[in-house]
């Protein structure tokens, strides 16, 4: 069977044209879409490298700060967060002509190494001593938060009454978190 010049042009055409479609679809086209994977992940991985270098630089910054703030205010021991706490509202109500008529303490559970306590408090005391107590608690020197505020008053000619809760912050290490869950767990068995 011989094939004539025009046939076999035609067939090696079409033999090129499948060649070149097969190389598409098995070599050429998979290794564009895994080359543009490479370079996604490429760029993923910079962002990355970048946003891991600003938090160490974040962290370096930020160190001196909280070195600070574990050596002036924030206690590791919740009975002396607490107790600052309690000293604290105290002291500054009696500065503000604030009443305190109810102080309950409270310490809800949890995991994490900066846990809170919150103090459910209230009192009386007119307009500029409870302005001037509430001045006091914002600008404290250990960390504290107004969690919830309520501010009323029985009629015109009388004192304003306040209800709140305030937290503070205090740290309790990973290492020692660990350790009094275990000691936790040994006791109670």
């Amino acid at each position: 069977m011989d094939l004539s010049k025009r046939e076999k042009g035609l067939a090696f055409g079409s033999f090129a044209i499948v060649s070149m479609l097969l190389l598409d679809q098995y070599a050429l086209t998979p290794l564009l879409d895994r080359q543009d994977a490479l370079q996604a992940q490429r760029e993923q991985i910079l962002t990355d490298i970048q946003r891991a270098q600003k938090l160490f630089k974040e962290r370096k910054q930020l160190a001196p700060k909280w070195n600070d703030i574990l050596s002036t205010g924030l206690k590791h021991d919740p009975s002396e967060a607490e107790s600052q706490l309690l000293h604290a509202l105290r002291d500054w109500a009696k500065d503000a002509g604030f009443t305190l008529t109810s102080i309950k303490p409270d310490r809800p559970e949890s995991k994490a190494e900066l846990k809170e306590v919150q103090i459910q408090a209230s009192g009386v005391a007119p307009m500029d001593g409870i302005v001037k107590f509430l001045w006091q608690l914002q600008s404290g020197a250990f960390p504290l938060k107004i969690t919830e505020l309520q501010l009323g008053s029985r009629d015109e000619n009388t004192d304003l009454t306040l209800q709140m809760k305030v937290s503070t912050l205090y740290y309790v290490p990973e290492h020692k978190a660990a350790k009094a869950e275990k000691s936790d767990k040994v006791g109670a068995q």
